[in-house]
């Protein structure tokens, strides 16, 4: 039992403790205890690989918040389309299209963060 790794620690911790843990944990996409191992071999330079930080499943309900909205700009996008190619014009709608722009550009980068894997573990 324990194999190449035949040293085991534990140790306790009070509530307010727990609960911020397990806050910290879920958010990496861990349990508790991967989450506290990982810090500790990143905090002591060990070469022991580390469970890789995966938010993706803990932020998928995240994820489906910002698709959902990116679903709400493509349909503005497509209205912007219609009302220019209805006036033959994209200055009437050149405001809009910037303001669209920028919001997902902004949602793009939410969704990077979301995705995105965590290097120190």
């Amino acid at each position: 039992m324990g194999g190449q790794y035949p040293f085991f620690v534990s140790f306790r911790i009070d509530e307010a403790t727990a609960r911020l843990l397990a806050t910290v944990a879920e958010a990496a996409g861990l349990k508790p205890n991967a989450w506290v191992r990982a810090q500790l071999l990143r905090l002591l330079g060990s070469k022991v690989r580390a469970p890789a930080v995966r938010r993706t499943a803990a932020n998928a309900e995240l994820l489906g918040e910002v698709l959902s909205e990116l679903r709400a700009h493509g349909r503005n996008l497509n209205q912007l389309a219609r009302l220019a190619n209805g006036t033959g014009s994209l200055v009437s709608v050149a405001a809009d299209i910037a303001t669209m722009t920028a919001a997902t550009e902004a949602l793009m980068a939410r969704v990077l963060d979301l995705l995105k894997i965590e290097e120190d573990a």
